[in-house]
């Protein structure tokens, strides 16, 4: 009989603060438990496995792969829990494992509470089926249970979030309070006071990162995090969020089922917002004014003609869309102040005078034979040119639509001509 044993020992967290488990549940709880049975009955203990502050609705976890990884090996071929809930509570994929994978490959499953032992019982999977169905009707009023007290929490004022937010930290004294982070406030604070002044949100983030100011996803030490500079629409996040009025602002998001952590969207309307909770760093008037000046600054004539080149035109070292400048410069500009999603590297924002750029282009364009001077206009660029890249130091590299490339260097209002075949 089946002797090498594996004993598994699970304890979920909701999040890194609360714990929602009884005492009897603990880490030290389950291995005592464990190991008294494992010296009673004579087992040869080869592994322990702990997950701590993870959930039993998924398997995603990163001892019970390793578990998993030594039954396929060979090493480990009995699994001893104090119960079933601490194997798993989902009742679909923990029914895939000891009902199917364990009993096809000869692994015995040993449940110590509920006294189920697949090597023993007869009625082995129908008292399984009972149990996992009870793990899993226990795990839905559960969820239903904490969501209602932090609800209630959320309405009194409360923060129930695992990390608050960039600007923020919690109260020692309180830790449903937040209070100003005396690191991260002042980074907050300046990005109001330059938005105030007129400043765009690409230019505020290049300069933080010229001063390499650490980003909320360094600050928070998010793992898997593409960007680690600061961009226009991390700037935008900050300067929408009410938070920093003071307000509490909670209950943006649900999950879409106690048996997922993939996150929705709430409307507005639904989201539970206390007001005057803790210390604001910018003021409910400056807050309210920001939306104003971006409306009087990004404005642009929709009844203006599109110039020649417009939408063709894409940034080399980013892969950005260069655009026609919003504030009444004749420019073309790329805001290319974003992380390259296809790299490592980011380039800051520039811009070249369109005016003169055109002039070149459609002279290069005609001496190529690419353009008759009497068909210069919009529709037949459009025929002719795939995309035009530039990066920052105006290197301009044209796809045709025949595939011809050509690459010139802008330097000092003249191009310099360099034809690829």
């Amino acid at each position: 009989m089946n002797k090498n044993a594996g004993i598994y020992i699970r304890l979920s967290e909701m999040d890194n603060n609360i714990r929602f488990e009884s005492q009897s549940e603990s880490i030290s709880s389950q291995r005592m438990i464990l190991n008294d049975y494992v010296t009673k009955f004579g087992f040869n203990l080869v592994g322990e496995y702990i997950d701590e502050g993870y959930s039993g609705m998924n398997f995603n976890r990163p001892s019970f792969k390793r578990l998993m990884e030594d039954v396929k090996k060979g090493i480990i071929d009995t699994i001893i829990v104090k119960d079933l809930s601490r194997f798993g509570r989902d009742h679909i994929e923990t029914g895939y494992y000891v009902e199917e994978y364990f009993p096809k490959n000869n692994i015995r499953f040993i449940s110590i509470l509920e006294k189920l032992d697949s090597a023993l019982l007869d009625n082995y999977n129908d008292s399984i089926t009972f149990v996992m169905a009870c793990n899993d009707f226990y795990s839905q009023q559960n969820s239903m249970r904490i969501k209602i007290a932090l609800r209630n929490k959320m309405k009194a004022g409360k923060y129930v979030g695992s990390r608050p937010c960039y600007g923020y930290m919690r109260d020692p004294k309180d830790r449903n309070h937040l209070i100003p982070d005396p690191e991260t406030a002042p980074i907050v604070r300046e990005i109001f006071s330059l938005a105030l002044k007129g400043k765009l949100n690409p230019k505020i983030a290049n300069i933080f990162n010229e001063r390499k100011v650490p980003t909320p996803s360094e600050v928070r030490n998010y793992k898997n995090q593409v960007s680690n500079v600061w961009n226009a629409n991390t700037i935008k996040n900050i300067l929408e969020n009410q938070i920093y009025t003071g307000d509490m602002v909670q209950s943006t998001q649900e999950v879409v089922s106690y048996k997922s952590k993939k996150k929705v969207e709430k409307p507005k309307k639904e989201w539970i917002i206390v007001e005057n909770t803790h210390e604001p760093l910018v003021s409910k008037k400056d807050f309210n004014k920001i939306p104003k000046l971006r409306l009087l600054k990004n404005r642009i004539n929709p009844n203006r003609e599109k110039r020649l080149f417009e939408n063709l035109l894409v940034c080399k070292d980013c892969g950005g869309n260069i655009s026609i400048s919003k504030d009444g410069r004749k420019n073309y500009i790329c805001n290319c102040d974003y992380y390259n999603r296809k790299g490592t590297k980011y380039c800051v924002s520039h811009f070249i005078m369109y005016d003169k750029l055109e002039k070149e282009l459609i002279d290069i364009l005609i001496n190529k034979k690419e353009i008759k001077t009497d068909q210069i206009n919009r529709k037949k660029i459009l025929k002719i040119i795939d995309y035009i890249f530039i990066d920052k130091d105006k290197h301009i590299t044209i796809i045709m639509k025949n595939k011809k490339v050509y690459e010139y260097q802008y330097i000092n209002d003249k191009l310099k001509r360099k034809l690829h075949a």
